[in-house]
């Protein structure tokens, strides 16, 4: 990575540490063979101790200077200099192994980095925690995101937000309206509620089951700097999706032998491993119950044989060695804070004594604490662990079978899995299966299929899962609930129409480029938003691509690029579509559990032969005799205006270069007001005002004599204000 800025940027970023001011410069990536150039990003120095350190860390932002703009579907990165770890790969390690455990992906990987044209060292670039993450992860990106710093304990502290916020608990989406009372709730939830009624209460309102995998990892890996026991470093995000908080790692760096306190991080009691320093009641309330205690002990254990596993990790580390050495060698910047020598660089992976900063290192780290953590264990035959439960359709049809898939996991042999469901009259069962034959996916994989009936005249289905394991131990799902689910609702009109996984000829993309597509086709007789709705690739990921905020008119077509190449636009879907085929969806919104829409199973396409339906818009896929992207299957001929004048304020020509238009549909006699202001706060101007008549109402606005930059439009009524970015080219 390459980032040009002025020389006088560079020297006041580096005279003023602790300012969180974004410096315009330029930056380029480069892997060998192609280089990709962004002008006018910011760049800002990052971290808190690691400001003063020599070789300091860097936040890349894409988006200060051009909102909404993404790098590679990021808004922002995180270079980290990694200069209390001789090693400069631990931070990579935790979250390499974070993802082996099938938490929330949080990318990283190395990168050497240029300021100015002069090499400043081997960086670990790791992916930026905000609204464009959770998205992704999530599927939603609505709900509150807290980061939570020390003091960010977890203890009750009353009912007023403003003990919380700003306090070790910064929100950083929704700021502007800051309601912290979901987080008071969680935390009302944990502390006072008997430990007798935790399990029920909790699971309500927070993703147990990853906290516990989380907390296991930080166990295992020495990271003393967290929740557990230096209430710090994570993020707590409300999932809208399930309605409950996820538990989100960040800033893992003094991890795997680095100490700053003179403790063996290899010996700490692991039920008990928070030093004592503060008050933790996420777990000492959690191993307060049994269930859970028994649950940690498993994916403490489950991490020693896989992903931690001394031999299999001391393998991936030392290739990454291999990988960065040369980088490191050339890094003068690693010697100025500890004095590390390319020596103690490579010795870091391999022996102890480097210094009394990193008394470990990495490899004989993970033996001895794997050792030490199995001398601790405690017998824990844990119960059958059901940790995910789809509703296939998740609103289903009456008079129809539906299918259910539940993961489920066990330190033994999980013996039966069944569905207990109610939709009139009495509760019946059904048994599931991991067989590969029941839409279960793989034979053995953990995931059990089967489907129930819903009768004629049913309104909702009822519905609990059990397991039971080998010993007889058994789990139920919802632990205290039962899920109620409506039925006979009426399908989306809006249909996947057509599909080609291999568009040699067919038809370009606004970039010029012969790219996959799928066509969607509203075939109902209403005007249809797309909004809140996803395509993907991935029946694990039903998030995977949000569908753009736009309607659909009867009759009418959109054509979505599956060419992973979101910075083109709103219509270019994060996934390509495999030439040998597979299967494209469309999910509901995430309010709603992702509900599947439609599925359709792509058979492997010779190059420019589409896959179909006959009748249009109605029948079933077979090989079409004509490609026909944005038309009617069966004629050819093209739909209506797919995006009908909406009903909500938009603005046309956006970036502009001459003339724009803010239009919106006025209530009668409501007064109306347009402000105007550039990207410093300065004020233009009104540039309308008045009391329309109900309908439509376009505000003219010529921006041809206008500087190029960002611009923003208000507008303001007697109950509410909205906002508009406006760029003008």
């Amino acid at each position: 990575m390459y980032i040009n800025l002025p020389a006088d940027s560079l020297e006041d970023m580096f005279d003023n540490l602790e300012n969180e001011y974004y410096y315009h410069a330029t930056f380029i990536y480069t892997d060998g063979i192609t280089a990709d150039t962004v002008e006018d990003i910011g760049l800002r120095l990052r971290g808190n101790t690691s400001l003063y350190s020599a070789k300091k860390s860097y936040k890349v932002s894409f988006n200060t200077y051009s909102p909404g703009r993404k790098y590679e579907g990021v808004e922002k990165l995180n270079l980290l200099g990694m200069h209390n770890d001789p090693t400069m790969v631990r931070e990579h390690l935790y979250f390499d192994t974070y993802i082996e455990l099938g938490l929330p992906e949080h990318r990283s990987n190395f990168v050497r980095l240029y300021l100015n044209g002069e090499y400043f060292g081997l960086y670990t670039n790791m992916e930026h925690i905000d609204e464009v993450y959770v998205n992704d992860r999530f599927g939603n990106n609505d709900g509150n995101l807290y980061k939570c710093t020390w003091p960010a304990d977890l203890n009750w502290r009353g009912s007023d937000q403003n003990d919380y916020l700003d306090n070790g608990y910064e929100l950083h989406i929704n700021e502007d309206n800051p309601d912290a009372s979901d987080l008071i709730h969680f935390i009302d939830v944990l502390n006072n509620t008997p430990i007798a009624d935790l399990p029920c209460e909790l699971e309500k309102v927070f993703n147990v089951q990853e906290f516990l995998k989380t907390y296991a990892l930080d166990v295992a890996a020495g990271h003393w700097d967290n929740y557990g026991a230096n209430i710090n470093n994570y993020y707590l995000y409300h999932n809208l999706a399930t309605d409950k908080f996820e538990f989100l790692s960040f800033d893992c760096d003094n991890t795997f032998g680095v100490d700053w306190l003179g403790f063996d991080w290899t010996n700490q009691p692991i039920y008990d491993w928070p030093t004592g320093w503060y008050d933790v009641p996420l777990v000492t309330r959690l191993m307060e119950v049994d269930t859970y205690r028994k649950q940690f002990g498993y994916y403490l254990e489950q991490i020693h044989q896989t992903a931690l596993d001394p031999v299999y990790a001391g393998s991936k580390v030392l290739a990454w060695r291999d990988l960065v050495a040369a980088a490191a060698l050339e890094d003068d910047y690693r010697t100025y804070d500890w004095g590390y020598t390319y020596d103690d660089f490579w010795d870091g992976f391999t022996d102890n004594g480097i210094d009394g900063h990193t008394p470990y290192g990495i490899i004989p780290f993970i033996q001895d604490r794997t050792e030490n953590t199995f001398d601790q264990l405690e017998p824990h035959s844990i119960s059958p662990i059901i940790t995910q439960a789809f509703i296939n359709p998740y609103h289903p049809a009456t008079g129809e079978n539906c299918q259910v898939l539940v993961q489920v996991e066990d330190d033994g042999s999980v013996g039966d899995v069944t569905i207990h469901y109610q939709t009139i009259g009495d509760w019946q069962t059904a048994t599931l299966h991991d067989d590969g034959m029941h839409d279960d996916q793989l034979p053995g994989d953990g995931w059990y299929g089967g489907e129930v009936y819903i009768e004629s005249n049913a309104v909702q289905l009822a519905y609990t899962i059990s397991a039971t394991d080998d010993l007889s131990n058994e789990s139920v799902y919802p632990s205290c609930d039962v899920m109620v689910i409506p039925v006979g609702s009426t399908p989306l009109q809006v249909v996947i129409n057509e599909v080609m996984s291999s568009n040699i000829t067919t038809i370009q993309d606004e970039a010029g480029d012969f790219e996959d597509y799928i066509e969607l086709y509203n075939s109902g007789n209403t005007t249809i938003s797309l909004y809140g709705y996803y395509l993907s690739d991935d029946p694990a990921k039903p998030w995977k691509w949000q569908l753009p905020n736009t309607t659909m008119a009867p009759d009418s077509y959109i054509l979505i690029w599956a060419d992973d190449e979101g910075d083109e636009g709103d219509y270019h879907a994060g996934f390509k579509i495999d030439v040998d085929g597979e299967t494209i969806a469309m999910y509901g919104p995430s309010a709603d559990g992702y509900p599947l829409v439609e599925q359709v199973e792509v058979p492997s396409l010779d190059d420019d032969i589409s896959w179909g339906r006959l009748p249009n818009g109605t029948g079933e896929f077979t090989f079409l005799p004509e490609p026909s992207p944005g038309k009617n299957n069966e004629t050819g001929e093209p739909g209506n205006d797919p995006t009908p004048e909406p009903d909500r304020p938009y603005l046309t020509n956006n970036p502009s270069k001459s003339y724009s238009e803010l239009r919106f549909d006025a209530t009668g006699s409501l007064y109306y007001e347009v402000w105007m202001s550039d990207a410093s706060g300065r004020n233009l101007g009104r540039i309308y005002s008045g009391n329309p008549d109900e309908g439509h109402v376009n505000v003219g606005i010529s921006t041809w004599p206008l500087p190029s930059g960002t611009y923003f439009l208000r507008l303001v009524t007697p109950a509410s204000s909205q906002s508009f970015v406006l760029v003008v080219l």
